[in-house]
């Protein structure tokens, strides 16, 4: 797999597609064999095997997205980066987890947005049917909690995107997301719906 990954971050997809095909037989079910073989495929220009590698991750991990990916690879030189994210792109990877597609006459932005983060609690569901609950105070600070976790990090509000860092979570990266009006048909009682590189959560706030 590591070799197939060298090849194809050369370019030399006649060599990493083997490589990886092999990878596949050995781990069918690991993230990183289907997500490269997906790319190599689209880059060869074989894009039938392409979308279907791609179609068998999102099966495997529906939470996959180039969001995601973007801040994996932060570390890439970027055109190796962006190399790797457009042949996913074609390949039929999402922007955000489930395939989830905000609408910008819902966005919550500015002032509102950072009323919805000043000593106010959330209280929801993750899209995988989790129940969580997280507080944010008026200086920055926040603390989150589910069944399986319990956490503090920071918050700050950068073109109208809501970014947080949870100390020893995903290496410390400050990651951002969009927090959105929830006029979708899922979770209906939930009145706002915020999205990350790592989750799709449903929320509403708690009573003052």
């Amino acid at each position: 797999m590591l070799a197939g990954i060298v090849f194809y971050t050369a370019r030399d997809n006649e060599r990493a597609i083997p490589l990886m095909e092999a990878a596949r037989e050995a781990l069918p079910n690991a993230e990183p064999v289907r997500e490269y073989l997906a790319a190599a495929y689209m880059t060869k220009g074989d894009r039938l095997r392409g979308t279907q590698e791609a179609a068998k991750l999102l099966k495997l991990f529906p939470d996959t997205n180039l969001t995601y990916y973007s801040y994996l690879y932060d570390y890439w030189r970027e055109d190796d980066r962006q190399y790797h994210l457009t042949s996913l792109r074609s390949a039929g990877i999402p922007e955000w987890p489930f395939g989830f597609e905000g609408k910008a006459a819902d966005r919550v932005a500015g002032a509102d947005l950072r009323n919805l983060v000043t000593d106010k609690t959330w209280i929801g569901k993750h899209r995988n049917g989790t129940d969580f609950i997280q507080h944010f105070d008026k200086t920055g600070n926040t603390a989150y909690r589910s069944a399986n976790t319990n956490i503090t990090g920071v918050v700050e509000i950068q073109d109208d995107r809501l970014c947080e860092t949870f100390g020893g979570s995903f290496l410390d990266r400050m990651v951002c997301g969009y927090v959105y009006r929830n006029t979708t048909k899922q979770n209906p009682a939930a009145q706002y719906i915020h999205v990350t590189p790592q989750a799709l959560k449903f929320f509403s706030l708690a009573p003052a």
